[in-house]
């Protein structure tokens, strides 16, 4: 991201781009409450009360004097803008009857932090010192599976700040300062959800969004025009590296610019293997085909991973390689007919599928190659070998080998950022127990780290208002040189002593080592190879394949374990 923090301030980023299937999401149930003369919200079951101030005079007596709110929620007029209602959280949570209301400092006005979006609040908000902040990603719908690791990740991060260090330091009278989070499901409305977490809210920051698209829409519609610091923990694309945010949009998670290396690499591997299975001489030649979405992710990492491709021992635009290689384009819509898309891939017979894109890439577009793949011709074309990003490490590639496709389980490997080691494994023992043994979904480490690095800038800042570009200015205190931080619950108050004195720490997320370009705000990160394994259930798995791109070495490191 672009940067215009003053030379007194560097420009220090995080590395570069609920729980899983047991988290439920809330959906706010409604209370009838009695009207006060303090911040009163009356409710009745419907979703949205109000759209004037008419439809709460509508509703009978017990609406008389009230008002719609920016909510579509009847409150008393007193309460709107400056009322003199109440003082502290607490009160508006027994007055309401429900615990998810704080009272807002700057006008005395109660405010519920759910919404139509945001349904899900972790953490308690009684204390007036809690510190509240926003999360956003699909927690709902086609894209969940990508969504609620992200928030069990982040759910555990929180967890463990309130249980190891009961909160962060710096409140009144040196009192620790509770954490919170309001999710909220961002695909529906994300701007709607971001103006309930921005303006009705009022969080300094936000874990999120999920997704490029989306985050490049908050970012610039939203958050940066209000001081509110993001952070995403999957956003990938390239492009937002070129944001005007004022140091205020950064991501816990690396580049496509960085992950288009390795697959890159991972391309020629499989040229090479595909060769020598089919026994092709170095003249004959291979077809490539590349299937992309068109998000900012997925056209993002086409545009950084085209240009580096090479097969047939040409580029890939080069013009020998123009009947050998497939680009096809496919908008983000989910009324979108794949069969046209389908029919083009078949036609062109490929050896291999580079799959750009999330879920629809494995459900769509994987999917109908495998079960539109010719079986009664004479001469059967080979089936595709599968080549997948970040965006393909879902659990919907799992259900599609299922109990019994082992000719695809060994067609299929990907990259993911971040590398498996300690730290990373040690996280995994704690997600899996605080999630009834599901393993972390992709970019779960990274939310985990994400929230620690929150916690920490806080901590790196207590005793200054609690404001987007105040936490900016603490992330600049987590990087080198300094003191190594681990990311886990262990060093918590390490960290938190070493900050007070003013001075930096290193910090070692579970995602990989976090080694930053101060100039650029992003940091080159390793990138995992992954591929499936069956575990001893016979049940497919994803598994490190024992290979990674080592970003500071610039080259694939270590020795295959996959079969």
């Amino acid at each position: 991201m672009l940067r215009s923090f003053s030379r007194s301030l560097t420009k220090p980023r995080p590395f570069a781009k609920g729980t899983t299937g047991a988290w439920q999401i809330l959906r706010g149930a409604m209370l009838t409450l009695a009207l006060s003369t303090a911040c009163s919200v009356i409710v009745d079951s419907e979703a949205d009360q109000c759209s004037t101030d008419a439809d709460c005079q509508a509703k009978g007596a017990a609406f008389a004097g009230t008002v719609c709110s920016a909510q579509k929620t009847c409150i008393r007029s007193g309460n709107v803008g400056g009322g003199t209602g109440c003082t502290t959280n607490k009160e508006c949570s027994d007055q309401s009857g429900d615990p998810n209301q704080i009272c807002r400092k700057s006008d005395s006005t109660c405010i519920p932090l759910t919404s139509q979006d945001c349904t899900q609040v972790l953490g308690s908000v009684e204390n007036d010192e809690t510190i509240v902040l926003g999360f956003m990603g699909p927690l709902v719908g086609e894209y969940a599976s990508i969504g609620l690791p992200i928030l069990a990740g982040a759910a555990l991060a929180r967890s463990e700040i309130e249980t190891r260090s009961n909160g962060l330091p710096g409140g009144t009278g040196g009192k620790r300062r509770p954490l919170a989070i309001v999710a909220c499901h961002d695909l529906d409305d994300p701007i709607r959800a971001a103006e309930h977490l921005v303006k009705t809210v009022g969080v300094p920051a936000i874990l999120g969004p999920a997704f490029s698209g989306v985050t490049l829409k908050v970012t610039t519609d939203v958050t940066v025009p209000n001081g509110v610091l993001t952070m995403s923990a999957s956003a990938t694309s390239p492009a937002i590296t070129q944001l005007e945010d004022n140091g205020l949009a950064w991501r816990a998670v690396p580049s496509d610019a960085i992950q288009a290396i390795p697959m890159v690499f991972l391309a020629g591997q499989i040229e090479k293997a595909v060769r020598e299975k089919l026994g092709l001489a170095a003249g004959e030649k291979l077809r490539f085909a590349m299937t992309v979405k068109g998000d900012a992710y997925g056209t993002g990492l086409a545009e950084a991973l085209q240009p580096q491709l090479n097969f047939n021992g040409k580029p890939a635009l080069d013009s020998s390689n123009s009947s050998h290689f497939l680009r096809v384009d496919y908008p983000d819509d989910p009324n979108f007919d794949y069969a046209p898309l389908l029919n083009q891939i078949i036609s062109f017979q490929p050896h291999v599928v580079i799959v750009l894109g999330t879920n629809e890439g494995i459900q769509k577009v994987t999917a109908g190659i495998e079960a539109a793949w010719p079986t009664t011709m004479g001469t059967l074309p080979p089936r595709p070998n599968y080549l997948f990003p970040d965006g393909g490490r879902l659990p919907e590639l799992l259900d599609l080998i299922g109990a019994d496709n082992e000719d695809l389980r060994k067609r299929v490997i990907g990259t993911v950022p971040g590398r498996r080691g300690p730290l990373y494994e040690a996280f995994r023992i704690r997600y899996k127990a605080a999630n009834k043994n599901e393993e972390p979904g992709t970019y779960a480490e990274n939310a985990y780290d994400a929230i620690y690095l929150l916690g920490y800038a806080l901590a790196a800042t207590a005793g200054e208002p609690v404001t987007g570009a105040n936490i900016a200015k603490g992330l600049s205190k987590l990087v080198p040189p300094g003191t190594q931080i681990d990311s886990g619950p262990n060093a918590l108050n390490d960290a938190f002593t070493t900050l007070k004195t003013g001075n930096n720490i290193d910090f070692n997320g579970a995602s990989g080592p976090l080694d930053f370009d101060l100039l650029t705000g992003e940091a080159s990160a390793d990138i995992d190879i992954w591929c499936i394994v069956r575990d001893s259930n016979k049940t497919p798995v994803f598994k490190s394949s024992g290979i990674y791109y080592d970003a500071a070495q610039k080259k694939l490191i270590g020795t295959n374990t996959c079969d």
